[in-house]
């Protein structure tokens, strides 16, 4: 039964390499991130743009930084949409420390829902 620790410390205690980055979570590489902003930014309509975005936060394996985060809210106009964009993107953040970095495109009340939504989230 005794494994000798390697599987509880060394490289799986999140603090090797890639340490500032909660549990694994690389953010989107640069150039991968680049061609899903042109992408959505492409998009005419913006029930496109939002669905675009849905499909990124959605999909398995994608993670963001709040900063590329921030981008793609920017290119959401609805404020309602924006917020539930910004909520469905939380779990999928890599720095969620930083996430309160995005209340600034939210209006007070907003913000009040958004700061709700994530100290009610078990991240």
């Amino acid at each position: 039964n005794n494994n000798g620790g390697y599987n509880n410390g060394g490289y799986n205690n999140g603090s090797n390499n890639n340490g500032n980055y909660n549990r694994y979570r690389a953010p989107m590489a640069g150039y991968q991130f680049t061609q899903l902003l042109e992408a959505v930014r492409g998009k005419w309509f913006q029930n496109n743009k939002v669905s675009s975005e849905k499909d990124a936060f959605n999909t398995t394996g994608n993670y963001f930084s709040t900063y590329q985060v921030r981008q793609l809210l920017q290119l959401i106009n609805s404020e309602n949409n924006r917020l539930e964009l910004a909520e469905l993107s939380y779990r999928t953040v890599s720095d969620a420390g930083n996430f309160t970095q995005l209340y600034d495109l939210f209006s007070q009340s907003n913000r009040n829902e958004l700061d709700r939504f994530i100290r009610g989230t078990r991240y």
